[in-house]
């Protein structure tokens, strides 16, 4: 009986036991009031080991203002590859006081590291940075492939032709609401600057989630052109223009293949000045030289505009390409020209979209420009503007003050992040003109190849540029390269909400967001039927932790319905279910220069 009652004694203080370790369960405090005991053990001479290092020493500085020390005494944040871990692995575990951040290699331990800072920002408070004694992070990364996402290519007895401004005939192709351009330049695409190489551009791009390239000239000579009727044998591997068109169509049928669309530019200045053209008929010229290149066309000569169209009619036939990109139209020729080839190739039952370099008045001729939002004019090719930078962005989206001029009434016009013209690098990994600016906001983003890894152009136009995919190497180019992936993900997968476009611009489906904490750059949300996303940047370099307090315009979103899912779509993961009312606020946690994108959705 004695022992009974001793074996029940024991028991029950084993128990107590237990519940006291549960009860007093603590926190591991890193840093606070610019004191720490740890130190940052790395290899530094690893170069994605030390972008890790330094991006979690900055948060933790930042936050307490202490300054971590490399490879000091005391407790360590150790960082550690382990090749025996499958690809991808990565995990932040605590033994002892300890951290220990581990991945398969040392690009994820970059990964792990931004995982890690999402988390303290939960736990931790003003000069301190600090987190559960029980945490535990361990995760896979598995590249994003949006190939199933993007929309699917359909031939033109498929596809219905809709209106691009409001006062417009139906005939701007359906799959337009759609579009993300890429600007590609095939010479400078690939090291071998052929059409055959640059396939494995366009299976990069799909997997990325872009669904249209826009072709700087392929003609022979390219700005430099010998004449629409010509093709460049660089890019074909043949001096003979019918095999060469023969080769430019295969191309633009395995872009088709992988779902993405192809504009070619179409030059209406004139030709190179050793064009046989130029030989053959010096009377459909001005006698003028522009551009330091060639010699103007004579627009009123009417062989020589019969001679054009016509040839530009049969590029469509030759190649199966889905439209044009009009080279400094419509202030070159104006409208008649493209109308006329517009009809005749629809005649032909094509149905392409066309859309101009200048700002257009749309006229049934251009479905968009290249340059749809507002440029610093005069400077543009070094500075953009950024007009979505406002407090309140999408106050002026319903009032039309980003548009140029008219095509505030219209439809379709671009983001153009960056283009062959502009001199200097503008994105720069930059998330909130890549993800806020130009993929959620109610436009067709458009970007010159390599911004979407952070290709950097310095001294020179992008026209001429070298990609250099190496750069994925990097785990900052990675990071960048995954979001962007992440942002048009989330594009394609509520595509109700972001591929709609009212038919001014002014009406589309947008209101403001209130948010405190995101700095010059409001909140915003785009909407449909019942849900929205909610688009929050973080543009305060002060706001180091990331917390911004958000409240739900659940009127402006046009959502009334009593109970509601709000998943944080960056993250995939719910963070609230349950009623409305009981919902009104919320705090998001995001890094500065970062997005984050809060899906609300009836249930």
């Amino acid at each position: 009986m004695k022992s009974r009652v001793v074996s029940i004694f024991l028991l029950f203080m084993i128990l107590l036991s237990a519940c006291s370790v549960r009860d007093t369960r603590g926190k591991v405090t890193i840093a606070e009031n610019g004191q720490s005991d740890y130190t940052i053990k790395a290899d530094m001479e690893d170069n994605n080991t030390r972008l890790a290092a330094e991006k979690l020493k900055t948060f933790i500085d930042g936050v307490s203002g202490s300054d971590i020390s490399y490879n000091g005494p005391g407790k360590t944040i150790e960082f550690i590859t382990d090749q025996a871990l499958e690809t991808g692995e990565y995990s932040v575990t605590v033994n002892n006081g300890g951290i220990t951040i581990k991945a398969s290699e040392s690009l994820f331990l970059y990964m792990a590291v931004d995982d890690f800072i999402d988390d303290l920002r939960r736990t931790s408070k003003d000069s301190v940075v600090e987190f559960d004694d029980t945490y535990r992070l361990n995760k896979k990364h598995t590249s994003i492939d949006n190939s199933e996402l993007i929309p699917k290519y359909r031939e033109a007895d498929d596809v219905t032709l809709e209106k691009a401004y409001y006062r417009a005939d139906e005939n701007t192709p359906d799959w337009v609401s759609g579009l993300t351009i890429v600007e590609m330049r095939v010479e400078k695409a690939t090291a071998e600057g052929t059409f055959d190489a640059a396939k494995s551009v366009l299976e990069r791009l799909c997997e990325v989630g872009v669904n249209a390239v826009w072709l700087c000239p392929i003609y022979d000579g390219e700005y430099g052109n010998k004449g629409p009727q010509s093709v460049n044998p660089k890019l074909t591997g043949t001096a003979d223009y019918t095999e060469g068109w023969k080769k430019a169509a295969e191309f633009i049928e395995y872009a088709h293949s992988l779902n993405i669309r192809v504009f070619l530019d179409v030059i209406t200045w004139g030709v190179w000045e050793n064009s046989p053209v130029l030989e053959e008929h010096p009377d459909w010229f001005t006698g003028n030289i522009v551009w330091g290149l060639g010699h103007e066309y004579d627009w009123s000569n009417p062989q020589m505009k019969e001679w054009f169209i016509s040839e530009v009619v049969s590029i469509i036939e030759k190649t199966n390409a889905d439209g044009f990109r009009c080279d400094l139209e419509p202030g070159e020729t104006g409208y008649d020209i493209y109308e006329e080839i517009r009809g005749r190739i629809y005649d032909k039952g094509y149905k392409i979209a066309i859309f101009s370099e200048g700002t257009n008045f749309r006229a049934n001729v251009y479905d968009f420009e290249q340059a749809g939002i507002k440029i610093n004019i005069g400077n543009y090719l070094s500075d953009p503007s950024k007009p979505y930078f406002d407090p309140n962005p999408a106050e002026l989206v319903k009032k039309g003050q980003i548009i140029n001029s008219y095509p505030t009434k219209a439809r379709f016009n671009t983001y153009c992040l960056s283009m062959h013209d502009f001199s200097t690098t503008i994105v720069h990994k930059n998330r909130l003109l890549m993800g806020f600016s130009a993929v959620f906001m109610p436009n067709i983003p458009l970007w010159f190849l390599g911004e979407e890894y952070g290709v950097e152009a310095t001294g020179t136009l992008y026209y001429n540029v070298e990609q250099d995919l190496t750069l994925l190497d990097n785990a900052e180019n990675y990071a960048f390269y995954n979001d962007v992936k992440k942002y048009l993900e989330i594009k394609y997968t509520y595509s109700d909400i972001f591929c709609e476009y009212a038919l001014r611009f002014e009406e589309n489906n947008i209101c403001s967001v209130p948010a405190v904490g995101t700095g010059n750059i409001g909140a915003f949300a785009r909407y449909s039927d019942q849900r929205a996303a909610v688009i929050v940047p973080n543009a305060d370099p002060e706001n180091i932790l990331g917390n911004i307090d958000v409240t739900l315009p659940y009127d402006g979103m046009l959502i009334n319905s009593e109970n509601v899912r709000v998943t944080d779509l960056m993250n995939d993961e719910v963070i609230y279910e349950g009623a409305s009312d009981d919902f009104t606020s919320f705090t998001a946690y995001i890094g500065y220069s970062e997005v984050g994108v809060y899906l609300i959705e009836k249930i």
